[in-house]
């Protein structure tokens, strides 16, 4: 906008003031043959981008409105890329916020999925220990007899003695072997489960 302060149908003021309500944008350069500290105070107070005074050389006139027009438009555009990036903001604060909430969710099953497998290692464990001590015993009456025989030569032995001893140990074999059989039926059926 390129405005006197005084025109023959109002002031250029209040046309500056006008051009500003309509364009917040608008870049108004005041020339004036009524140049003072005063009225340069006000025009740019009005909104007025430059206060020039008549008589004013052609150069200076082009340029100002030259710098004006560059200033409107740089106006303009930072407003439209601030709009955007204030879009893209809130899109980028949308996305990091579902991001967040989804992370929590998969951290939260994480930690539930960790809990069951460290109660499954504890319980495992356990039977583990359990099915050591239940497999050791019959093998400890295997390996007691089986020495006890062999400590003296066999003739020395009584076929009554002999035959208890081996009776003994063939037991406590078919219980370590039922033993066994049932830990492979437990290991068969959790590898169906799993």
């Amino acid at each position: 906008v390129l405005v006197d302060l005084r025109l023959p149908d109002g002031d250029g003021l209040s046309l500056l003031e006008d051009a500003h309500a309509a364009d917040p944008h608008a870049a108004a350069v005041v020339l004036t043959g009524f140049s003072s500290v005063e009225n340069a105070v006000a025009a740019l107070k009005a909104g007025a981008y430059d206060f020039l005074a008549k008589p004013c050389p052609e150069e200076r006139l082009l340029a100002s409105v030259h710098r004006a027009a560059e200033r409107y438009e740089l106006s303009r555009t930072l407003v439209a890329r601030t709009g955007e990036l204030e879009t893209i903001n809130g899109e980028l604060d949308r996305r990091v916020k579902d991001a967040t909430k989804e992370i929590f969710t998969l951290n939260e099953r994480l930690k539930k999925t960790v809990k069951e497998l460290v109660d499954f290692n504890k319980r495992q464990t356990r039977f583990l220990e359990d099915m050591a001590h239940e497999l050791k015993n019959p093998l400890a009456v295997v390996i007691g007899y089986s020495s006890f025989l062999l400590r003296r030569p066999m003739s020395e032995w009584t076929l009554d003695e002999l035959e208890r001893s081996l009776q003994s140990v063939a037991r406590n074999s078919q219980h370590l072997h039922a033993l066994i059989e049932e830990l492979l039926d437990s290991a068969r059926l959790a590898g169906r489960k799993m």
